[in-house]
């Protein structure tokens, strides 16, 4: 371990008196040898006091110069240091290829029917009066035991009524809600429903009464 109170070596030190030059240091104390700062190499020092030169020519050279400087070494390259690899973890999930990658989708085609559905709104009905025969006839089927089937010949007599009207729609080109069909339906079904009652009254109920 070095003396911390030893003293440095002898040497150009900068001058504690003269912020701009340098002040030689003997070892012990400071001489009277002064030079600019940063001198030239193999600068003679000078002493500032007579008859001083010759009592210190022995302790203090004639030719000094500044102490060498050692160079700076070169730059030493770093070491490449080879990159530690991250730990894997076993947990990570393990991306899937995609089948479906590179498939081309075909185009989205909108449903379409197979035929075309008819919404052509219903026509009107254009003959009341085969409408009204039909459901007479209908309904007399339940009353024709009044007056030996007259509701049903009433229903049928609006029938053949309702047909007439029928015939005249389809003179004039009308081919849809004409009633016809009901007009046909009220007269078959009123005149075939009084025939029936009046046969089973006079074959069954009659002979039962008046025997």
């Amino acid at each position: 371990m070095s003396d911390p109170n030893a003293l440095p070596i002898a040497g150009w030190y900068p001058d504690p008196e003269n912020e701009a030059g340098d002040r030689w240091w003997n070892g012990a104390t400071w001489s009277d040898h002064r030079r600019p700062r940063n001198a030239p190499a193999g600068w003679a020092p000078t002493s500032t006091k007579k008859g001083s030169k010759k009592a210190t020519a022995a302790a203090e050279p004639a030719v000094t110069s500044t102490p060498a400087v050692a160079a700076p070494a070169a730059p030493v390259p770093p070491v490449p240091v080879a990159p530690v690899a991250a730990p894997v973890n076993p947990y990570a999930p393990v991306a899937q290829p995609n089948p479906y990658a590179g498939t081309a989708q075909p185009a989205y085609q909108p449903y379409a029917p197979a035929y075309a559905p008819n919404y052509a709104p219903a026509q009107p009905m254009r003959n009341p009066v085969a409408l009204g025969g039909m459901i007479t006839s209908l309904v007399a089927l339940l009353f024709n035991f009044i007056l030996f089937g007259a509701p049903g010949i009433a229903g049928a007599i609006v029938s053949i009524f309702g047909l007439r009207k029928a015939n005249q729609l389809i003179r004039e080109g009308v081919t849809v809600g004409n009633g016809k069909a009901m007009a046909i339906t009220g007269i078959a079904t009123g005149f075939a429903g009084a025939l029936l009652w009046n046969l089973f009254y006079f074959s069954t109920i009659s002979p039962i009464y008046f025997s």
